[in-house]
This record gives structure tokens, sequence and C-alpha cells, in this order.
């Protein structure tokens, strides 16, 4: 069904999105667009309303935004009989210009074990929210899935909540590395074409992949402190408890993007020059020192700029 609703947009949205990583904190937009997602926007060209808005202030989970998804009603379906109505929804990926074409999801190499986030819902009726994801690897032939996982939201939450769910392994593909991670994320029912009720309306931010190089996105130990937090990439970090041996910073796609070796100071100060978003802060210590797996503490560090 996804598919049916997706592929139409290539012949109706004269639009290009950026061939970027996507934003997985929605910190950043690509005019109408967060970074790296494909939205029902572009079809405001032909008369219709718009469906995704950056949200901002309460509305954010962290940071300064937020994606909100707004279930809205085609006055000018290009394509009736395959493309979703009311319609509500966003996914990874890429309205390339020349060749025209959509390209679905942005490469990835890691296995991870599961998909966190934070949303707020409020659905109209007895709507439901769904998130689906896949990863996939082409063999030559043909496109090979690896993984897959999905949600369904049926409750309202008036407040941020944490949503969160595994991801199931082809046991015919126990190690291969998949090239492609594609996320869906859908505000409103998609079990037949008009099934979607309008104005149902959720709020998506700080999605995380876990079981990636063993970052946990939980604090697990109160002997380390960040200050201040969030952050313009200038902050210390202190520990109570312990000497600190070594740092690294890990994004959401659970990649590292600064390491460093400390000879035994209980303080650091740090001066980062990173784009705005939700980092997670490994520190190891002496084994033993602190009450946590391998002598290691996982802080969540937010930069704004």
């Amino acid at each position: 069904m996804k598919k049916l609703y997706i592929l139409p947009l290539i012949a109706v949205m004269a639009a290009l999105s950026a061939a970027a990583q996507p934003t997985f904190d929605f910190e950043n937009w690509t005019g109408n667009d967060p970074t790296g997602w494909v939205t029902i926007n572009p079809l405001m060209i032909l008369g219709n309303p718009q469906g995704v808005f950056q949200a901002t202030g309460v509305d954010a989970h962290s940071g300064t935004y937020a994606m909100k998804i707004v279930t809205v009603t085609l006055t000018n379906n290009p394509y009736p009989t395959v493309l979703h109505n009311p319609a509500a929804g966003a996914f990874t990926g890429l309205l390339q210009q020349v060749p025209f074409a959509l390209i679905k999801g942005f490469p990835f190499t890691s296995r991870p074990t599961g998909v966190s986030f934070w949303y707020k819902y409020a659905p109209v009726g007895g709507d439901s929210a769904a998130w689906f994801v896949t990863l996939s690897h082409w063999n030559g032939i043909t496109r090979d899935t690896i993984a897959i996982g999905y949600t369904i939201i049926n409750a309202p939450a008036s407040s941020y909540t944490q949503g969160q769910f595994n991801l199931l392994y082809n046991p015919n593909f126990p190690t291969t590395t998949p090239d492609t991670l594609d996320i869906d994320i859908n505000a409103t029912c998609y079990t037949t074409l008009t099934c979607g009720i309008p104005n149902s309306t959720l709020y998506v931010d700080d999605i995380f992949l876990q079981g990636l190089t063993a970052v946990n996105e939980n604090d697990i130990s109160s002997g380390i402190s960040l200050y201040p937090n969030p952050t313009n990439g200038k902050f210390e970090v202190r520990s109570e408890k312990s000497e600190v041996r070594s740092i690294e910073i890990y994004n959401v796609l659970g990649e590292n993007v600064y390491s460093e070796k400390i000879l035994n100071p209980k303080s650091l100060n740090l001066n980062l020059d990173m784009p705005s978003g939700i980092y997670f802060l490994r520190v190891s210590v002496p084994s033993g020192q602190l009450k946590t797996e391998q002598g290691t503490a996982i802080k969540k560090l937010v930069i704004q700029k």
C-alpha cells in the first residue's frame, strides 16, 4: 500500500530534495520539508493543501524543531485510483531532478536492532498512525529485504511519548550488510485508499536507531555531567566519581563523529564544530569505578546553534 501512495509522486512533483542524510532530530529543513525526507508538500503546486510543517516551541521534543504531519484532503488528486486521499505521510529519500526520479531511502550499512522515537498524536475519530522501516541490499539483480519493522499508534498522546519497535531480520541473510534504510511515517489510516481521516495530526522528533556500536540512548550513570546541555558546541564534561580515560561521540545513526583519549582528568572542556542535533557521548572510565557495563557511561548531548 505504501508504494501505491508514493509512486505517483514521480509524475506530478516537479521539485528537488537535496541528496543528504536525513535529519532525525528535524533541526534541518530544505524548503517546506525536513532535509532528506519526501512529503506530500510538493503536491501544493497542483493547488493541494500543505500537509507537513516545521513545528517549534512546545511542539518540539528537544532542540528547536520537530516535524508535524497533518492529514489533508487532496483537492486535486492526479491519480485517484492509486494515490491515497486523504493523505498524510513522510518518508526518507529524495526527488532527483535530472533524470527526474524518486529515490527511496538513503545509504546505510549497519544492522540496528530497533528504532525509537518521540511523538505526539491527535487522531480524529478512530484513526491510527503507523511507522514502517525496511533495510535492504541490492544483490546485482534484485533488492533483497534484510530486515523489516513497524508499529501502529492507536491512542492519542497529548504530550511527547516515546515509541519503539524491533527490527525482524530475514534468516536468509544472517550476515548480509544492508546498503539502504527506508523509513515511512504515516499519520492516518492506509488500509484502503480512502480510509484516512482529515486533520489527524502527528508530531515526530528525535528518531534513534538502537543497537549501533553499543550506544544506548539512556543516561546510565549519574557520575558524569555535561554543562551546558543543550550547548552550541562548547561544553564541559565532568566526572564526579572517577577519572575519565576516553570520550566518544555518536550521532543518531550510531556513527562515531568524535573521539579522544584522555590522561586521567576528572573534567574536560570541549569546543566542537558539529551541526545542530542530538548526539550521544560515551565516557569510558577505569573498569569498576562506575557501576556501568564495561566502565562506560552514556550521556545525551544536544547541540543547538
